[in-house]
């Protein structure tokens, strides 16, 4: 928990008369206090509250040395004390109000207020109450905060950093743009002051967050924890470049932990690079083993790179270690279905379906996998409960089309088959597959529109060049040699994997 160390004293002055009050007592223990005398202070302090029990200002001070003791519970505990004994001490209010911000934000916000509503021109307070709000999405309401300051002290570092977020979360660009050039220009920003508003910026305005991060960069006053945003915030606005030499002088400044060559390897994929990518990956393997999100990044990049036991191998390691994450079984079942057994994925698509049991899509990958294996009864049932949903149409009737051709229903294949083609016309399978059942039949000019239409969609389809060929070879066209060659070609570098599963789903390795 990140407490402030500078908790308030009490304002005092000195009473008149010679008889000891509670006030000396305040007066000395705040001496000691501060000048470091820390155990004289909390010795007085049990002397004093043994004689004065209902002195709040007592119960504040002994929360401000619990606090610095890093006993929390019981330095909060003090300050609602101090406060419950005398409402109108302040200091002991933005005392709690500093205790709670990390855990309990709604209480610390409730005694911002209460110090505003005792002393409305507390600035300080104001711009931490606005700061609260900012964090929680009050986006408005903490505008209203710094636009109710004086206007001095509204164009002070904290107090702009502040309404740049707030202006920039509301959409008002062209004055978020004016303040984060006023704040990047001010000659007092402090790093804590941009740590503050960056996750707003990020979200909202990547580009004036990299501004006053760079400000910040240009006089020397960024630390590491800066610069990781700034590597972030390079990444979320495409400079991927930038971002991926960012990553790398973090690992080089803090040594190449898991989470910075996840990074680098997400900006290196995005990059296309997809060795890179899987180097890193295989290197954030080795540092943290029992890791499943890294396990899982390396097992879908392998995927990519066709490397089909490293993929299964790290994917299986994955959903050992998180069993309960939907996606990674469903990962392994698609690399499984490519398997020389097809029946091994269904207990991952399965399980996915038991994780996620509204998603449509499960059902789909089970049907697709009882339909490679075989189980054409039980593949039927799980792909005509998700035939009408928009998110699986195209793919389920599509199947269903297949199932039906396996049972010569030819009519009711091609019926399905467009059904597939009317919820995704750029479904080039299905143009392939409706092409075959137009050959079947004699349609030999439909067949060839719907032929020409999936290699259009996609030239290197195997089975649109392998049904194009035997459209030739049935109309007896001149060209059948020439396609021949092609799907000999095709066929040699054909890379075993199947893609249909992960564009039904956006299974990123990141």
């Amino acid at each position: 928990m990140r407490i402030s160390l500078v908790f308030l004293l009490l304002a005092v002055t000195t009473p008149e008369g010679g008889q000891a009050q509670p006030i000396d007592a305040v007066l000395r223990i705040q001496d000691q206090i501060a000048r470091g005398e820390l155990e004289p202070a909390a010795s007085l302090l049990r002397d004093s509250i043994q004689r004065w029990p209902k002195e709040g200002g007592l119960y504040n001070l002994r929360g401000i040395l619990r606090m610095r003791a890093g006993e929390v519970a019981a330095g909060k505990a003090d300050f609602q004390t101090a406060v419950k004994l005398d409402p109108g001490l302040t200091a002991a209010w933005k005392n709690l109000g500093r205790a709670e911000e990390s855990e309990t934000p709604l209480l610390a916000e409730d005694a911002y207020r209460t110090v505003l509503r005792l002393t409305p021109g507390d600035a300080e307070t104001r711009i931490e109450y606005a700061r609260l709000l900012l964090w929680r999405g009050a986006f408005r309401d903490s505008l209203q905060q710094i636009v109710s300051l004086p206007p001095r002290q509204q164009h002070q570092a904290r107090a702009l950093a502040l309404r740049c977020a707030s202006q920039a979360a509301l959409g008002k660009n062209a004055e978020a743009a004016a303040c984060a050039k006023e704040l990047a220009g001010d000659g007092d920003l402090q790093e804590d002051t941009v740590l503050a508003i960056l996750p707003v910026l990020e979200a909202k305005a990547p580009q004036l967050a990299l501004d006053v991060v760079e400000a910040l960069k240009r006089r020397g006053a960024a630390t590491q924890a800066a610069l990781d945003h700034m590597g972030t915030i390079e990444e979320n606005l495409g400079h991927l470049a930038a971002a991926r030499e960012l990553y790398e002088a973090r690992a080089r400044a803090q040594g190449a932990t898991a989470a910075t060559l996840l990074d680098l390897a997400r900006v290196a994929y995005k990059q296309r690079d997809v060795d890179a990518a899987l180097g890193y990956a295989a290197h954030a393997r080795d540092v943290e083993p029992n890791n499943a999100a890294v396990h899982f990044f390396f097992g879908m990049l392998a995927v990519e790179k066709n490397l089909p036991i490293e993929a299964r191998k790290s994917l299986e390691t994955a959903v050992r270690l998180a069993p309960g994450q939907p996606y990674y079984n469903y990962a392994l079942g698609s690399v499984a279905l490519q398997g020389r057994d097809p029946a091994e994925a269904i207990p991952y698509f399965q399980k996915f379906r038991a994780l996620l049991p509204n998603d449509p899509r499960g059902r789909f990958a089970l049907g697709v996998a009882y339909f490679t294996a075989g189980d054409l009864d039980r593949a039927r049932q799980e792909l005509m409960a998700i035939a009408e949903t928009p998110a699986t149409k195209a793919g389920a009737q599509y199947f269903l089309g297949r199932l039906e051709k396996l049972n010569g229903n030819m009519t009711l294949a091609a019926a399905h088959l467009e059904q597939s083609i009317q919820a995704n016309p750029d479904y080039a399978d299905a143009h392939s597959e409706l092409g075959l059942m137009r050959i079947r039949t004699s349609d030999f000019a439909g067949a060839a529109r719907e032929i020409d239409r999936a290699l259009q969609l996609d030239p290197d389809n195997v089975a649109a060049n392998r049904n194009r060929l035997i459209l030739y070879q049935r109309t007896r066209d001149p060209r059948a040699e020439a396609q021949a060659a092609r799907v000999k070609e095709l066929e040699a570098r054909r890379e075993q994997q199947q893609n249909l599963l992960f564009r039904n789903i956006e299974v990123r390795p990141y």
